[in-house]
């Protein structure tokens, strides 16, 4: 149908009869989300086609399955009046998408994960095509955000991302985080279009005042966004920061992807000082590990920029500051996520540098990690028991020690009389002693110097 779609007369013919078919769907909103998503490209321009289809879908089950709650005021308005009309549907004005408008669809996504528990909506969760409201809204708001596209003036990223980058006062500071996490959902269910402005910000946010004027050594404090936000003093790059990884911690894999493509061909020209390295190493960081278990091809290719951009950076500046922070995120990536797999181009990188201390820190980064050596010294060292050493007594072995150790004599070769051994009771004067101990004592009288006579 979609490859016939600039014929209106069939169109208007096939489109009534298919959305009739919807009723009996056993998962209708799941099947109109993801017709959507994958004919996204196509569906962009022809905005009438598309709101035909999703007005005439959802208006079908709208009533039946009770859809109230899982769109905006203004839309669900704007259906009940096109159910109401039923036959100028196409020249009703649909509603405009502003900031405050996306805000409201936020709120009541957060409304859903956090406030409400899935018995408050009156819906038989054993026959729902969902398993959970939260799943189904985000879905249903994701349908909605399909049916404005194309309207004047109607930016996703502006309208969604753009507010907790300002920290627009229509977002509650008290519930900034659970908001936060909302518009990631959001974002994650859809196309790349959507999102796809995160990137030229990403190459305004690298280029800021902020971030070039601020000091090395404050920068780990401007780019914490937790500490910020306590104490009111977040700014427009930790902000930015946390909506990224927002969106990338909902996201898949292919959002990830792009910013491998950026670097390549605008950052590494872009990034030239010690605070633009760590604000990459801060961005990407994160999800290293989740690129490990996903894609390792990936993998590969994004351990490698740290190094490039660090020869980058080395080039335009003869010393860094934060020279801890880097090795450690360094060897985190050898010894947790990389291994020795990419250990010629550490090497290369390395020894070229410029700065002698980083050089020496990421010194046991060339240095290949072997593991059989350490298990065969271990191992060695093991092997040797207690039973297996043999001392030899001296001659004189039959001399009392009294508690000492004999020269030549192991610990274990001691022996003590089980009398001297068992410790004596409290109270109890000990008995027997020279039996144990032998001990011998002289006396001799001597005289002073005095005059008086001393035992010595």
């Amino acid at each position: 149908m979609f490859e016939h779609m600039p014929n209106a007369r069939i169109v208007d013919t096939v489109l009534p009869i298919a959305q009739n078919l919807f009723r009996a769907h056993a998962a209708p909103v799941t099947f109109l989300y993801h017709t959507l998503f994958v004919y996204e490209k196509k569906l962009r321009e022809k905005s009438n086609f598309r709101q035909s289809l999703i007005i005439g879908t959802i208006g079908n089950i709208y009533q039946m399955r009770k859809m109230e709650w899982c769109f905006s005021n203004n839309f669900t308005s704007y259906v009940e009046n096109y159910l109401r009309l039923d036959g100028e549907k196409r020249q009703l004005p649909s509603p405009i998408f502003n900031s405050r408008y996306a805000i409201d669809l936020l709120h009541k996504l957060v409304d859903a994960i956090y406030e409400k528990n899935s018995y408050e909506y009156n819906i038989d969760w054993r026959y729902n095509e969902f398993a959970n409201p939260s799943l189904q809204l985000i879905h249903c708001l994701a349908i909605e955000i399909f049916f404005y596209t194309g309207q004047e003036n109607f930016n996703p990223w502006k309208l969604f991302a753009e507010p907790f980058i300002t920290a627009d006062a229509l977002i509650p500071r008290v519930h900034f985080l659970k908001y936060l996490n909302a518009m990631g959902l959001l974002f994650s269910a859809l196309p790349d279009f959507y999102w796809s402005q995160l990137f030229e910000r990403m190459y305004q946010i690298f280029e800021h005042p902020l971030l070039l004027r601020c000091s090395p050594t404050d920068i780990m404090d401007l780019l914490n966004f937790r500490e910020r936000f306590c104490t009111h003093t977040e700014n427009m790059v930790c902000c930015f920061v946390a909506v990224v990884h927002s969106i990338w911690l909902h996201g898949s894999i292919s959002h990830l992807q792009p910013f491998l493509h950026l670097v390549q061909t605008q950052l590494l020209q872009t990034i030239k000082t010690e605070n633009q390295l760590l604000l990459a190493f801060q961005l990407i960081g994160p999800f290293l590990q989740r690129i490990q278990t996903e894609s390792t091809k990936l993998l590969l290719e994004f351990v490698i920029v740290p190094y490039d951009l660090i020869a980058r950076v080395d080039n335009h500046q003869q010393s860094f500051i934060n020279v801890d922070t880097i090795a450690n995120f360094l060897y985190h990536i050898k010894y947790i996520v990389v291994g020795d797999a990419i250990r010629d181009r550490i090497e290369t990188v390395v020894n070229n540098l410029h700065c002698e201390k980083l050089r020496s820190r990421l010194h046991f980064l060339c240095a290949k990690t072997d593991v059989s050596s350490s298990i065969h010294s271990q191992g060695s060292v093991t092997a040797a028991t207690p039973s297996s050493v043999t001392t030899t007594d001296p001659p004189n072995s039959n001399v009392p020690s009294h508690g000492q150790i004999k020269p030549g004599t192991s610990t274990m070769q001691m022996q003590y009389t089980t009398t001297a051994m068992q410790a004596q009771s409290y109270g109890v004067p000990p008995q027997n002693i020279q039996q144990n101990f032998q001990l011998t004592t002289n006396m001799t009288n001597t005289m002073g110097s005095d005059g008086i006579q001393q035992q010595r």
